[in-house]
């Protein structure tokens, strides 16, 4: 059933009240208290949690662990509509089915042979996960997924990397952060003097916000990527779809 609230706030003192999340791996990093700590809480206070649209969906992730770290910030704006028939049998994906299928989507169609040459192990426990699912489909011998605007359900995926000193530093952890989202900020306490940094982060792609300034008042508006980009925008469409809706086994 899907609830009526329009955004979470789902953070390591928390995650244990969403009880479905525990089907899909999702960790969260307990945070540091400090300057840092400080700043990301009173920007997700003010800026996120206080700027609802009507009928907006959002689910604001603090520090989830990925594979390439703890972003501090994910925020993920989750279209219901689109996961309101989708199978139960979801429930039982995993982190491999979903590499697995964003293969197969960025290869459009894609053979056994070829699955068991990337993926060498009993990669069919996963395919017929995949099919069980309602994600995949075999057309003429070979595997495809199922439209995406039927299967993935999120319409923005934003990282924002908070960073009170070192923001050299947290402009390289934004820069990564761009393999999976769609949109990737770097959050600092006053806009940067220094015009190097403003470039970089240009160049590649990433935005830079102030504690004071809603993201769309952005400093530097990042450049926007298409979805999903990697298996890990995938992962979040199952974690939100978790979040958002409650199941009766």
């Amino acid at each position: 059933m899907l609830s009526n609230s329009e955004a979470y706030l789902i953070e390591s003192k928390n995650v244990r009240n969403f009880t479905s999340l525990g089907t899909v791996s999702l960790s969260l990093r307990k945070p540091i208290k400090g300057t840092e700590y400080e700043m990301v809480q009173e920007y997700v206070r003010s800026q996120l949690i206080s700027h609802i649209k009507t009928g907006e969906k959002k689910v604001i992730l603090l520090e989830p662990q990925l594979d390439s770290g703890f972003p501090d910030i994910v925020i993920v704006y989750f279209e219901p509509e689109v996961a309101r028939n989708w199978s139960i049998k979801r429930l039982k994906i995993n982190k491999l089915d979903l590499r697995i299928l964003h293969y197969i989507f960025s290869e459009k169609d894609v053979d056994n042979s070829t699955l068991e040459n990337i993926f060498p192990g009993d990669f069919y426990k996963s395919v017929r996960r995949l099919l069980s699912a309602e994600l995949v489909h075999y057309q003429s011998g070979k595997l495809q997924a199922k439209p995406l605007e039927e299967i993935f359900a999120i319409k923005r995926l934003i990282a924002i990397e908070a960073k009170v000193k070192n923001w050299q530093e947290g402009l390289h952890q934004a820069i990564q952060n761009t393999w999976f989202a769609s949109e990737s900020y770097l959050l600092l306490p006053k806009l940067p003097s220094n015009s190097e940094l403003i470039q970089e982060a240009k160049s590649f792609g990433v935005g830079i916000i102030t504690t004071h300034c809603s993201l769309v008042e952005s400093k530097l508006l990042p450049t926007v990527g298409k979805l999903p980009k990697s298996y890990v925008s995938w992962l979040f469409n199952e974690w939100v779809w978790h979040t958002l809706f409650e199941y009766k086994h």
